[in-house]
Parts: C-alpha cells; structure tokens; sequence
C-alpha cells in the first residue's frame, strides 16, 4: 500500500495516452486519473475509488479503463457496472459514443426483461449494466433461497433445479466478474443496508467505487466503499471501527487527531480526488466559468406561519414520543423536521399519546393531508370567519366528481397513510432504483360502500382524496390532467412558490434563453410549483422517481433540445447524480436538504463542462423555521466530511515512513 502514495497525483510524469480503441481525447488530469487506476489495478489492492468532483468526467476516465486493461482470460473477461437506474442508459450512450465502431464493446443490460438471463450468458459480453435495485433483489432472493446450500441437492434432484430466469445471474457461486464499477458509490453509505451487503457479496479479479462525496454524513459511511473493495485490515467493521470511527468520535482532540490522520492515510492510499479548482501543470483543471450562491430569504404569510407552528409542535411531540420509546429512524425524523410537510406520521397502535391541535388540543390525524384552512375547518373554526367556511362549502360541492369517479374507490377503505406510516403515493420514495410506476401502482378499485341498506340511484359516487388522484396520476397522462385541475382548483399562494415563480419570470425577462433547474426534496411541493407555470402557461419538463426510465430520458432530451422549454423541475434525490444537464445556468433551491452534499451534486448538474454561462444559485430559505437548523447543520456536516477529504492534508502524506504506516494498520501510535 505503500507504493500507492509515493507522489503527487498532479505531478506524475508518465501519463497514459488515450486508449487506440476510444474516439474522443483525454484531458491531461483524465490521463493522470488513468494512469492512476493501471497503478491500481495492477497493484496489490486491485482497484480503489475514483472520487473526483462531480462533472469532471468519471465515467470517462473508467472506461478508459475498461479499454486500456482488458482481461487476458475469455473465460472471464466482463466488467459489470452497478449504477443508479437513471444512470444505466446513460453508460450504455457513453460506451456507444466513446469506443470507436471497429472496436465496438458488447453490452447487456441487465434489468427488466433483461435479467431472464444466467451468468453464461451474461460472461460472454465486455459490459454487463445493472442498477442496485437488481442487484439488491437478487441478494433477497439469495438469502431466502440459501442458493449455496441448495446447490448439491439440485443438481442431484431435477425437481429443484432453478429455471433459467431463476437463476442468480450476479451473485450465483460461478459468477466471477474481471471487474466491478460502481457508479454512484456512495449509495452503499449504509452497511447495513441490503444493497451495500450485495456489493461486498460479489466476486470479482477488480473492484473500483465512483463517487463525488465518498462520505456525506459521517465516517461510518466509509466502511461500505472499503467493505466492497476488500481493503485488508479495514474491511472488516470490528477494526474499522476501533480504529477509524471510536477516535474520529472521540471529544479527545489528540485521539480525534490520530483518527483522522489514520483516515486520511488510508484514502491516500486508495483515493484519487480531484477537484475543478486543482492544478495539474500550474493550471486549473477544468475552466468553467464559477457559480453563484444566493440566499433567498422568504417571509411567511401569518396564516402560514400558524399552519408551520401547529405543525412543528406537533412534530415534536411525535420526536419526543419516539425518543421516549428509544427509537427514532431517519426516515421519521426527515418527514417530521420539514415545515413544507403538511402532515406527521403517528403510531395508531399508541392511542394514549395521540398528539392534540396546538390551538383547540383536539385530535390530529396524520391520514389527511391539508391546506390551512382545512386544517382550521376541522380543528379551529373560530379561527375562520363565516364567509371562509362558506366558501370552503361551496368549493366541496362544486367539484369534479365524475371525473374523480371513473374508477370508483371506497374513501373509507383507502388509506393516504401506507404501512410504514408514509403518506401513500403523496410524498414519492425517490431512492427506489427500480420502481416503475405500471408496476407498482394497481387500481384500488372496489364497490362503493353503502351508507344504509337502501340501493339510493341518485346517491354520488365518493370523491377521491388529493393523494388517491396523486397516485393514480403516474399511471397516464390524462389522469395527471385529472390530479392538476384538482390541484388548480384548491390551490392556495405560498411565499416560496410565489417568489419561485418571481425568479422564473425574473429570468426570462432577463434573457428569454436561459434555462433553470428547480429542485425539492418533495414531490408534493413540485406539484404545487406546476400550477402556477400551468396557469401562465410556461412550458417545463418534469424528473422524479416516479417516472419510467424512458420517460425521465425523454424529459431530459426535451429540455436540453428544446429552446422553447427553459425549466425543469427535479425530485433532489432523482435528479443529484449523473445527470449532465449543462444548459441550465439558473438552479433554485426549493427547500434545504440536511444533507449538503446531495445539494452540491444538485448544482453540479449544471455546473460542469462545458457549460459556457456563470451560473447562478437561488436557496429559497423561510427565517426563524427548522430550515435554519438545518443550514447549521449541513455547516457542521461539511466540516467532519471536509477534515478527512482535506486535500492539502492529503498532499502532506505523499511519502509515509515505516513508523507512519505501522500506525495506519493499528501496530503502533
């Protein structure tokens, strides 16, 4: 390991050439990052993480890889990519836009009907694509079926024998790969989590993490990457975390000290970063023009900050009966911290600690997702006037029913709120890699229930709820027109929507061909951001996780291409990694995401090569809300990432000594 941090990356003499095979030209710090990953691969760690700043050109430098250090051996000779699904189309593109078509690779990609496949087939290709959600049902399937323990017996029993597309095509005991990229790699950030587990689970001669934040939130998240790519002694948790971990957490500041020192040491010994502001040469490595940060600050209108407040004491409440309890997971506090969620999750098996109105102390109920005067209309009525509730009457009884009804639910049965206590459908899991709406979406049709016994011809068939319409509303473009007329209709100003549709026509009227990006964390919040761009009739492309593959494709196409579409709104969590949406020079934060990170990659989706513009940041905060607390802590979160990423700190160990490397494996201080 040594070896690996003998010099300065920006100062290595000898500098692979382009491979013969690739079409396009390698910038000079893409050569070094070439280079680097030969040493690597013929080294004794057989690989490392590639964990450059976005938009300097990762996936470049890997295929350069894959064409400069193919295998020798045809019996294994494929590199399988992991890669979020957003991402695998994109490789696939690169791979046919970069390899020159006298050297053509062969591709699969494995997903969707693709997967109906066994690793002999799959090894006689150069590239096999696959995404995590593949990856980590395939580890399901593996762990209930205890493959390996069956082996013996199918093959002695015909009757047990797995059908071709049963069989594990990515982690069966044949499944030796030459080389594994993956993309996005922090995605396996969580070592507990399944999908980090399948990564470390399969087998392969090379292994290589590509990632712009290799840490985002603490050093725990580290042990997923080094886990993966089996990097003696730290691989394993019990050393990594006596090590690593207990010292770095330590309020000891000379035991912190040694934890990140030792951190440090080993990412310079298995890390390359760069970033667009290193020297290579003397000279920065990538020339773009800089980016803009600006805070925005919004005001709530009084009726807003009353609706913020009931639900903040209500969320705190629900934190505080969770710590209580001793259990807390970070999905709950996300949806309980944010004051754009305008409903909290309960625990209907607890009916003794049900939260209570702030105002009236009456019951909340989390399965009603509510604008303010709903919540007033049921809670606190005298906290609206006579002619407000008449005319909230009058809107419930002017509805689009016959439309709403052409699939008949029964509102009783159907929940807004799912199993895990999510709003159902409302609040759309961007991290599911896989999910494709025709898939999981499934009509909830049933027979209306009866009020009486009677048949009533004229009674009304039942509305659906504003989350039921949502759901249904991934399933075709006409019931999306269906949920937007009902959104039109009940839609309420806000201050950040309201200044956000400022900005977009603040920017047009500045030049009319500017593109901007608009990011949030909710897909609720984006939803609500179209009916004003609806009303005024601007054109805009929409990316979520909700959407097929195909269509978040033909979203991107259409804004890159099309001069008459100047905005798109992104889910944060589809849309942060792998996109190259250079075009836009404008990007809007709609609501601060706590981890900062996710957010920089978000920018970056704009501010990369070969953009051409300066490009300008509008964080859209509310003052004197939750969104300051978690301003401080992406601040705080920046600096324990920053201590271990320190790239000054990195240049100081370019050459370690017997006594510094016996301290690195834990043999002396």
């Amino acid at each position: 390991m040594k070896t690996n941090i003998k010099e300065d990356d920006g100062a290595i003499q000898e500098r692979e050439p382009t491979p013969a095979i690739m079409n396009c030209t390698l910038k000079e710090y893409q050569r070094i990052g070439l280079t680097w990953l030969l040493k690597m691969e013929r080294g004794t760690t057989n690989g490392g993480i590639l964990a450059d700043e976005m938009g300097l050109g990762k996936t470049i430098q890997a295929l350069a890889l894959i064409c400069r250090n193919p295998s020798t051996d045809p019996a294994c000779k494929t590199t399988l990519i992991i890669a979020p699904v957003a991402l695998m189309r994109q490789w696939e593109k690169e791979i046919e836009r970069h390899v020159h078509p006298h050297h053509k690779l062969s591709v699969h990609l494995y997903h969707g009907t693709g997967k109906n496949v066994d690793f002999t087939h799959l090894r006689k290709f150069d590239v096999v694509l696959t995404t995590f959600g593949c990856l980590t049902s395939e580890y399901k399937k593996k762990e209930s079926s205890k493959e390996s323990m069956l082996h013996d017996h199918e093959r002695l029993n015909p009757s047990m024998r797995r059908k071709p597309k049963d069989k594990l095509g990515l982690l069966g005991h044949e499944c030796m790969w030459y080389r594994i990229i993956i993309d996005e790699a922090h995605n396996i950030k969580n070592r507990n989590a399944k999908s980090s587990k399948a990564c470390a689970d399969l087998m392969a001669k090379h292994r290589l993490c590509l990632t712009g934040t290799p840490m985002m939130n603490n050093i725990d998240e580290l042990f997923g990457l080094i886990r993966f790519l089996k990097v003696e002694p730290y691989c394993e948790w019990l050393k990594f975390n006596l090590e690593i971990v207990k010292p770095m957490k330590s309020n000891n500041p000379p035991m912190k000290n040694q934890g990140v020192q030792r951190v440090q040491i080993l990412l310079k010994s298995i890390m390359l970063r760069r970033q667009k502001r290193s020297l290579v040469d003397g000279k920065p490595i990538s020339v773009i023009p800089p980016k803009h940060t600006v805070i925005d600050n919004v005001k709530f209108e009084e009726e807003e900050y009353a609706l913020y407040k009931a639900l903040e004491s209500k969320s705190q409440l629900l934190i505080n009966k969770y710590l209580e309890r001793g259990r807390v997971c970070g999905e709950c506090v996300q949806k309980l911290i944010d004051p754009a969620m305008r409903a909290a999750q309960q625990d209907g098996n607890d009916e003794t600690t049900i939260p209570k109105c702030p105002h009236c102390r009456g019951e909340l109920k989390a399965k009603f997702i509510t604008d303010y005067q709903h919540f007033c209309r049921v809670h606190c009525p005298e906290r609206l006037g006579s002619a407000e509730l008449e005319h909230e009457k009058a809107s419930d009884e002017d509805s689009d029913s016959e439309i709403d009804s052409e699939d008949n639910f029964d509102d009783k049965s159907a929940s807004d709120v799912d199993k895990k206590g999510n709003l159902a459908g409302f609040v759309v899991d961007d991290d599911d890699f896989d999910s494709a709406p025709e898939t999981k979406i499934k009509s909830k049709a049933k027979k209306s229930q009866k009020s009486s016994k009677g048949k009533g011809k004229g009674r009304a068939k039942p509305k659906l709820t504003l989350a039921e319409l949502k759901k249904e509303s991934l399933r075709s473009k006409a019931a999306k027109q269906r949920y937007m007329r009902r959104l039109d209709k009940t839609y309420i100003p806000s201050a950040k929507i309201n200044r956000t549709v400022e900005l977009v026509n603040e920017i047009h009227a500045n030049d009319p061909t500017e593109k901007t990006l608009i990011f949030s964390q909710f897909t609720s919040l984006l939803d609500l951001v179209e009916v004003p761009l609806w009303r005024e009739g601007i054109k805009y492309q929409r990316y979520d996780g909700s959407m097929k593959m195909d269509d978040r494709a033909e979203a991107v196409n259409v804004f890159m291409d099309n001069p008459d579409v100047n905005i798109m709104l992104v889910s944060i969590k589809a849309g942060n990694a792998g996109l190259n949406l250079w075009k836009a020079s404008q990007v809007i934060i709609l609501d601060p995401f706590w981890n900062p990170f996710i957010e920089e990659q978000a920018v970056d989706r704009a501010h990369r090569m070969p953009q051409t513009r300066e490009v300008n940041v509008h964080r859209i905060l509310v003052p004197d809300t939750v969104e300051d607390r978690i301003v401080l802590l992406q601040d705080q979160k920046r600096e324990i990432i920053g201590d271990a990423l320190d790239e000054n700190a990195s240049k100081r160990l370019t050459r370690l000594g017997p006594q510094e490397l016996r301290y690195l494996f834990g043999m002396g201080q």
